[in-house]
């Protein structure tokens, strides 16, 4: 017997999905190589848009960024499970882009996808 029927899961992921309420743009690499073969050019192209929660969770620390001090924060997204959100993904939410560092894909029992954010500048 399963920890949590499908029924119930769906249930859970219609919660959180109603709480998913700002657009972001997936952006998907796509590598091309020139007439010789020595060079590698990326091209990141719209793959599509969902509603996800982004979130901001400080670390509470000061680290030093490109020599000047800056409090570091990690983003967290949540969006519709099967979404198709890679590592290495461009994100665009709010005006700013993202780089994806991880998700929770491979977990058995997901309410939402999870993905750890950092901000590209």
């Amino acid at each position: 017997m399963p920890l949590v029927t499908s029924g119930q899961m769906a249930a859970l992921q219609g919660v959180i999905e109603s709480g998913m309420t700002t657009d972001v743009t997936i952006l998907s690499r796509t590598e091309t190589d020139n007439a010789y073969g020595d060079q590698q050019t990326d091209t990141w192209t719209a793959s599509g848009t969902v509603k996800g929660w982004l979130r901001t969770v400080p670390e509470g620390t000061i680290d030093i960024v490109s020599g000047v001090q800056a409090d570091v924060a990690i983003f967290r997204l949540f969006v519709p499970v099967g979404t198709d959100i890679n590592n290495n993904d461009r994100l665009l939410i709010d005006g700013r882009r993202y780089v994806v560092t991880d998700t929770n894909v491979e977990s058995t029992y997901q309410t939402a996808l999870k993905c750890s954010l950092r901000r590209a500048e």
